[in-house]
């Protein structure tokens, strides 16, 4: 009760925030994509069920091929349940673009043909046929959606800019549709999948997640990094610093801005130097939460400033890098006791 009667307080006077609260738009997309997601998360369970059920009866597909339910893997489970049982027959129907050899194909495809296994190994594919057709049932809604908010606020023009973008391939469990070019539309011409790790699948959570219109939900880059709970939360006594470790937040958003600092870290940009280097000094965890960091503040300006991607996204935060070297490279002088005169050249 008292805890209640100083908040009361607090926010007669001004002094508490207002939460995040979604728009209609974003409510409404926001609750199709996170059961889209869901289903996926479905999907993906059947597939492992279908492999354990392969496995089983020693059919070794997942060796020799990367994706089990690509488009030669769901060839052979289909040709399997519907009675086929000749390695070499059902060897034919892998796609030649295959790195396993042609003999390491059939000798994965030799195995014990149970009764129990080969009926569960049927229902399972039946399973991930129907999560699938719900699946684009679901994108057929998303895109109505997007294109009802289009013909209110689409602009012609952007639409026109955003066919001369080189686009980048498409990975498996994204929508059929082009999200980027509403989202390219939705903010004014700023393409997000220009940052490293960020794909469609990121593009798409934080468009149904919080929009595109930061800057007016959260004051500054900090305010948004606090609220994913990717930025350190310091607990300070006596001036003295008790814990610095970063919230636990659970939400979509955060999940898929981690995925993509996680990408960020095996590509070959200066992100993925960022996330490397970071890596080998504290481990992976820690790179991923700084890597996430320094996406969420790159999106941040880049829709605040409508800017295209630069890593440098803020003098802010190069003074601060430049500070912190300096402080560095002192301390190792002082440590050695070097003075600047031993260092200038003759």
């Amino acid at each position: 009760m008292v805890d209640s009667k100083w908040i009361q307080l607090l926010h007669s006077i001004g002094l508490l925030d207002n939460s995040f609260q979604p728009n209609e738009f974003c409510a409404e997309l926001r609750q199709y994509t996170r059961h889209r997601r869901s289903l996926i998360q479905d999907s993906s369970k059947y597939t492992a069920k279908m492999n354990k059920s392969l496995v089983l009866m020693n059919i070794q597909l997942k060796t020799v091929l990367r994706d089990l339910t690509g488009e030669s893997g769901l060839k052979v489970i289909r040709s399997i349940v519907n009675g086929e049982r000749d390695p070499d027959k059902l060897e034919k129907l892998v796609g030649k673009n295959v790195k396993a050899s042609r003999e390491e194909i059939k000798k994965a495809l030799r195995g014990n043909w149970r009764s129990e296994h080969l009926f569960e190994l049927s229902q399972n594919l039946s399973f991930y046929d129907f999560v699938w057709a719900k699946i684009k049932e679901t994108d057929q809604q998303i895109e109505q959606i997007l294109e009802d908010w289009q013909d209110k606020n689409g602009n012609e023009n952007k639409r026109a800019e955003y066919k001369k973008i080189k686009k980048k391939p498409r990975q498996r469990n994204d929508p059929k549709f082009d999200v980027k070019n509403f989202a390219y539309q939705m903010t004014d011409g700023v393409d997000l999948s220009q940052i490293e790790g960020v794909n469609i699948n990121t593009i798409l959570t934080i468009m149904s997640e919080v929009g595109f219109d930061l800057t007016s939900k959260f004051k500054t880059h900090k305010h948004f990094t606090s609220w994913l709970g990717v930025a350190p939360n310091r607990k300070i006594t006596g001036g003295k610093v008790m814990s610095s470790n970063t919230q636990k937040v659970k939400s979509p958003l955060v999940y898929a801005i981690r995925q993509a600092a996680n990408s960020a870290g095996n590509s070959q940009g200066r992100l993925g130097d960022f996330f490397r280097r970071l890596a080998y000094r504290k481990g992976r965890q820690v790179a991923i939460t700084a890597t996430a960091r320094k996406i969420a503040v790159i999106i941040y300006k880049m829709l605040e400033n409508g800017q295209d991607y630069c890593y440098e996204y803020s003098k802010e935060e190069s003074e601060r890098l430049k500070r912190s070297q300096i402080k560095r490279i002192r301390k190792t002088m002082t440590s050695f006791n070097v003075n600047m005169a031993d260092i200038v050249p003759a």
